[in-house]
Parts: structure tokens; sequence; C-alpha cells
């Protein structure tokens, strides 16, 4: 078998010839099992509940507890830190016990941890160190829900039909952020942060009881030992994947320098207020909605543009960002165009390439892939935060903000090459 017109190695194929996805619909009109609308509504529920806890963490902390500027920092690398670990075993467990079942039980013990939460506040014990820990269980055990909720859309939903499914997926989450912010305004008007979080308890065990209804098409524990080779194995042999892998790590690399010095470039340099700041971001919602419609009408077999359109619409926003000026007038407006243009983009990427993941990798070997991504991802993102953060002490806030669209075309740079490697060979799965 050959990939892009090179031969993986001889053992890596001999472990990956089962559950290879359904490509042979790719010039039909993409169709989607009704098991997928269980899985979206599930997914939703969890979009719309993930941004309530994203805030009301913080407020607990600093509102009920007392918590620094400091331990706001610690609450987010317990948060998301855990990725980093997780990737580097969860890959196994997937492959042997399945997704659909990691991913259910996932559901029911984040919404127990959660619940905890309100629970030791109502008792009186609720202090910052337990607050802590129940974070720390929560971003473990959301890192190995993620990966295996990513690995389950190619056995509900394949071929040509996911892209439509996962632009679908990514027009609820964008939903999400325009909707999560009010709805949390509400609770917390209604009720104490810590009490505000028991919603989105509830809303896991609404997950659960979607996701039991999902019948994946292709199973996983049938031949558990495809999925015995390594991510980097994988990677390795295919260039294709390969550069997607590269691109989407480039990415985030640039995402979490920019997000390091935006806030503080909007708010000290132009002199936004907290509203105006708010309204840029609500352009990049409406960019995302916008992106994600748009891939929805795109063939798969064009992914491999898209992505590279997306990530070069998603260069020449952020470049917008720099040159905004110091005046709030004049900046929100150039920061809002900037925003509304490179999520676009940003979206548009994102889903080409992981849709493309989900289609040239078999199904048994996703959650390899999606484990590696999920370390690297942990490893740029710490990269980027840190970096950015003493780019804008070096030179400015406004200066260290020209330096991420230079690493999105990096990524636009690798999946050319890619494409080059590629465009004379027929397209096959790993």
């Amino acid at each position: 078998m050959k990939v892009c017109g090179y031969t993986p190695l001889r053992n890596i194929q001999s472990k990956l010839r089962f559950g290879a996805n359904n490509t042979s619909h790719e010039g039909e009109e993409a169709s989607l099992h009704h098991s997928f609308y269980w899985f979206l509504a599930s997914q939703a529920t969890i979009s719309l509940g993930s941004r309530i806890t994203r805030q009301a963490l913080p407020l607990i902390a600093v509102v009920s507890l007392g918590a620094s500027a400091g331990d706001l920092g610690v609450m987010q690398a317990l948060l998301t830190g855990p990725a980093i670990i997780v990737g580097l075993v969860v890959k196994k467990i997937i492959s042997r016990i399945g997704a659909a079942r990691i991913a259910k039980t996932c559901l029911l013990v984040r919404g127990a941890v959660l619940a905890f939460i309100p629970a030791a506040h109502a008792a009186g014990i609720l202090n910052l160190t337990i607050l802590m820990g129940a974070v720390l269980l929560y971003g473990i055990v959301a890192a190995i829900s993620d990966i295996a909720e990513r690995s389950l859309l190619p056995a509900v939903v394949q071929g040509s039909a996911i892209v439509r499914a996962n632009s679908l997926l990514a027009t609820s989450d964008a939903s999400a952020e325009i909707v999560g912010p009010l709805v949390m305004g509400m609770l917390v008007a209604l009720m104490t942060p810590a009490y505000s979080i028991a919603a989105d308890a509830a809303g896991f065990l609404i997950a659960f009881l979607c996701m039991r209804r999902v019948v994946p098409q292709v199973g996983y524990e049938t031949h558990a030992q495809a999925g015995d080779a390594s991510g980097w194995r994988l990677v390795r042999s295919n260039p294709e994947l390969a550069g997607l892998v590269m691109a989407l790590l480039s990415s985030t690399l640039a995402n979490e320098a920019m997000r390091a010095v935006y806030t503080l470039h909007a708010i000290r340099t132009m002199g936004l207020s907290p509203f105006q700041l708010g309204v840029t971001f609500a352009f990049g919602g409406v960019g995302l909605l916008l992106g994600s419609t748009f891939i929805r009408q795109q063939k798969s077999d064009r992914l491999g543009r898209v992505s590279m359109y997306g990530l070069a619409c998603n260069a020449i926003g952020l470049s917008l960002f720099p040159i905004a000026g110091a005046s709030p007038a004049y900046g929100i407006i150039w920061l809002s165009i900037g925003q509304l243009i490179s999520d676009f983009g940003l979206i548009l990427f994102l889903i080409s390439a992981r849709s493309r993941i989900q289609i040239i990798v078999r199904i048994n070997a996703l959650p390899n892939v999606f484990a590696l991504l999920a370390v690297g991802s942990g490893l740029v993102t710490m990269v980027g935060a840190v970096g950015g953060g003493f780019a804008a002490e070096a030179v400015g806030a406004g200066a260290a903000l020209c330096f991420p669209p230079f690493a999105k075309l990096l990524g636009i740079t690798i999946l050319y090459a890619s494409h080059l490697f590629c465009r004379n060979a027929k397209s096959s799965t790993v």
C-alpha cells in the first residue's frame, strides 16, 4: 500500500489492516446516521456547560475563596495541563476498552466532579485546596473525554459525511461561545457562582443520556490490536498526516502566543473597555459561525486546499491586530474585523484538517493520533503562552502580536509542501 507515493513500514501496515474508514462515498451527497444527531446533542450540551464552568471556576476562586492572580494561573494550568500526561497513556485504554464506553464514563465522572463543588460549598467545607483538587481531576477526565470523543466520531459517521458532521459540531460550539456567557450571567444573578456550576453538572447527565443513544457503525472492540502502532510512527509513515499534524501544532503555538498578549494590548495599549473587548470577541463568534456554515458545502477531496486557504485567512486576520493603533475608536474596528477574518479562517482550517485526519487514518488508530496531538498541543500551548508573555515584556504587546502570523505562515508552508508531495498520488488510508 502506498500513501501519497510513500510506502509505510510493513509492520504498521499489518497492524492497521482493520477498521478502515469508509471513503467510498467521496463523490456522493454526505448523509448522516441518526446516531450522529444524538452525538451532536451530547456535544452541544457539553459545549454550553463548558462555557459556564470556564467562567464559574475563577469566580468561585476569587469571590468565594479569595484566590490571588497566582492561584488563578495554577488553576488554569491544572485545567489544561493534564492533556500532556493523559495523551501518553490514554491511547491504549481507548484502543482496548472502546471510545464509546470511555466517552460515556467520562461524562458521568465530569458531572460528578462538578456536582461535588456546590455540595462542598453548601456543606461549608470548600476551600482553595479542595477546589484545586477538583479542577485537576476534572482536567484529567476532560482530556481523556476529548480524545475519546474525537476518535468516536468516524465510527458514527463515515466518508465525506465527516466534513458535514464536523461543521455541525463547530456550529454548535460557536453558538455556545456566544450564548454561554449570557447563560452564565443569568445564573450568577440568580445564585452564587458555586451553585451556578450545578447547571453544568446536570448538563453532563443530559449529555450522557444522549450519548447512550449513539450506536457506532464501526466498532473498536473487535480489532483492538489495530491501534497498537504509536501515533508518532503513524505520522512518520504518511507525509500528508505529518503535514496536518505539524500545521495544527504550529497554529496552536500562534494562537496561544496571541492570546497571551491580546487582552493586555487591547486594554492597556489601546484603552478599550471590557465591554468593547467583548464586542471584538463577539465578532470572532460570528466568524466561527460563518466558517462552520461555509465549509459544510465543501467536498472531502478539497479539504487539503481548504485547510491552506483557511490558515491563510487566519494569518491575514491576525496581522490586523498589531496595526490597530492606540485609538479606541479606530482600534475596536480593526480588532473586530481581525477577529471576524481570523476566526473565520481558523474554523475552516481546524474542521478541514481534523476531518482529513479522520478520513485518512483508520478507525482503531485514531486514538493514537489524537493522543499525539493532545501531547503536542499541551507542550506548544505552554511554549506559546510563556513565549508570548516574555515577548510582550521585551518588545511590547503590540510588537509581540506581529509574531503569530509568521507561525501561521509556517503552517501554510508545511501544508503546501505536503500537498506538493502528494498531489500525483492517490489518497489512501494509513
